[in-house]
């Protein structure tokens, strides 16, 4: 069964999210990074690396099938956010995307430490 987990955390909540997201992993599992933590994503991937370098974790987050943030987050962004932004690795899609991704999926599961 295949997931896309929709992460929205700001950078201080981060890092326990991807903790969570550790728990409910399966491989080919894929990521879209919701709001502001679009401009976060190489720090998800280091908490990641992280994570999966961890001899004391119990967890592994590997094989991820895609990564995926919303334009419109991005368009969002405010300018300084957005020229140190690396997308390397990255799909950008439009709302039409996005709703077509969470048809190829089995579930979506939304990690929300905003609140």
């Amino acid at each position: 069964m295949t997931t896309l987990f929709q992460l929205h955390a700001n950078i201080n909540n981060l890092k326990a999210l991807i903790k969570e997201l550790g728990t409910l992993w399966k491989p080919g599992d894929s990521i879209l990074l919701l709001g502001e933590t679009c401009a976060y994503y190489s720090w998800a991937k280091a908490y990641i690396d992280d994570i999966n370098h961890d001899d004391e974790s119990e967890y592994q987050i590997a094989n991820i099938k895609g990564w995926y943030v919303l334009s419109e987050d991005i368009n969002a962004l405010n300018d300084s956010a957005k020229i140190n932004l690396d997308l390397t690795g990255i799909t950008a899609l439009t709302d039409a995307d996005w709703v077509q991704l969470t048809q190829d999926v089995e579930r979506v599961v939304t990690l929300d430490s905003t609140t």
